[in-house]
């Protein structure tokens, strides 16, 4: 599948947005992504700043799951504050994991309600797939590719897109 059908991209284009994706596979908050190099606070710092930047869509957590939780609303939090300084006029949201693998875990439960604390202590929208069961047992198969290391599916990817714009326009 052409990284342009994931669901961050399907998710502009839904909206008519002019939009940027950052995404590096398996970057968490804490997580080094497969570039073995940075977290998202690396990534973010290395973003260019954007005055005309309206929407930042901050989507992370499941690739913490597996990490020792206890600095990642430190981490979270910092990387609101980068993306302040970076887009001042934007309007941040904070767009939790889903469930790749069902049933979710105690610690992926413990990251999405973490992030969800932070995004109400910074005054932030948080869209949580995880608690709005976006993925379940009866449409997991849909989602969810299983062969693919339990990543969305392209059809999973255009669920998950439809999803998110819909959240996201709630919020307007």
């Amino acid at each position: 599948m052409p990284v342009t059908r994931g669901y961050a991209y399907l998710t502009g284009q839904a909206l008519g947005w002019d939009y940027k994706v950052d995404g590096i596979n398996g970057t968490g908050y804490l997580k080094p992504g497969s570039d073995k190099a940075r977290t998202y606070l690396g990534r973010i710092r290395a973003l260019a700043t954007d005055s005309g930047m309206q929407v930042v869509v901050l989507q992370g957590g499941l690739n913490d799951e597996s990490q020792s939780l206890r600095q990642l609303p430190d981490a979270a939090s910092t990387a609101v504050d980068l993306l302040r300084a970076k887009y001042p006029e934007a309007a941040i949201v904070m767009l939790g994991p889903g469930g790749a693998i069902l049933p979710a875990g105690v610690n992926l439960s413990a990251v999405d309600s973490m992030l969800q604390l932070v995004a109400k202590r910074k005054g932030l929208a948080y869209v949580s797939p995880l608690s709005s069961a976006w993925i379940t047992p009866d449409n997991y198969s849909s989602v969810i590719d299983v062969a693919a290391a339990h990543h969305p599916s392209t059809s999973g990817h255009a669920y998950l897109a439809r999803r998110t714009a819909a959240a996201l326009r709630a919020l307007q």
